[in-house]
């Protein structure tokens, strides 16, 4: 099936995160729950706009990801490391680019969503994201969850089922007529696993055996089914729980095999 980038928020979500111009009722540590609709709103666009995440020492990552935001087909972001929380001397690991994952520039998008993979791993202690929207005509800045976390890279296997869930209620009249309650469908994904070789077992225990154990079937993690595809990768950005099989199979001399199924939040 090609390339899966799977990551979980331990991180970041035990970092300091501040924002400029952040909203006293919607603050940068909303970026840190896992319920998107908790946001962080950064009250105007003028300008350059920065989020600053303080890892602490000793962290190691490579992955970057703003989800369930506003911004808009023209806004673009940067980010920068460095050891130094002012930033004297920092490192751009990412020019200014394209905020949006490609895919998501259609009318009527509801969820907005940039991420990015660095080729190798950074350990500076503080992230600085600094994002350009001016011509957003919300006039604020609206972000519903953020990573700055190691990511996990494996080969999915044949067998992927994606799609949405619709349990939306409705009411049948006496007359036989069904009167629906409306609500956007929610994203579901099934991905088989299949790890083969000498270092599977080394693999597994140390990404797919800790994701199952740090986030059960509570906690949020983001799988991107195919991260390189230019034209819909924001698209296939998957965001939600894992559902309650958290387990892996023993199939063959060095084959191990599970199931990630992650049913979206929102």
């Amino acid at each position: 099936m090609g390339n899966l980038l799977i990551a979980e928020p331990t991180l970041s979500d035990a970092a300091s995160v501040t924002a400029t111009n952040a909203s006293g009722t919607a603050p940068a540590f909303n970026l840190q729950t896992m319920q998107p609709k908790e946001i962080l709103e950064i009250t105007n666009v003028s300008g350059t706009k920065t989020i600053t995440w303080d890892l602490g020492a000793g962290a190691s990552y490579d992955f970057f990801a703003l989800l369930f935001t506003n911004l808009t087909a023209s806004a673009t972001w940067t980010i920068q490391t460095d050891d130094n929380s002012g930033f004297l001397s920092p490192t751009t690991v990412l020019a200014s680019t394209t905020f949006r994952a490609p895919g998501q520039n259609v009318f009527g998008i509801t969820r907005a969503h940039g991420f990015y993979k660095h080729a190798s791993t950074l350990t500076e202690q503080y992230a600085r994201m600094q994002l350009v929207d001016g011509s957003n005509p919300d006039g604020v800045m609206r972000i519903g969850r953020g990573y700055v976390v190691p990511a996990w890279r494996v080969d999915g296997d044949y067998g992927l089922i994606a799609g949405f869930v619709d349990e939306a209620p409705f009411e049948e009249t006496p007359h036989g007529e069904r009167i629906h309650l409306q609500r956007e469908p929610i994203p579901k994904i099934q991905i088989p696993l299949s790890l083969d070789g000498a270092s599977a077992w080394n693999t597994l225990q140390a990404n797919l055996h800790l994701l199952f154990l740090r986030r059960g079937a509570s906690r949020d993690v983001i799988v991107i089914t195919d991260p390189e595809d230019t034209g819909h990768s924001g698209r296939l950005v998957h965001y939600g729980t894992l559902q309650q099989q958290l387990a892996y199979s023993y199939d063959a001399f060095q084959v191990y095999r599970s199931t990630l199924e992650v049913r979206g939040l929102i």
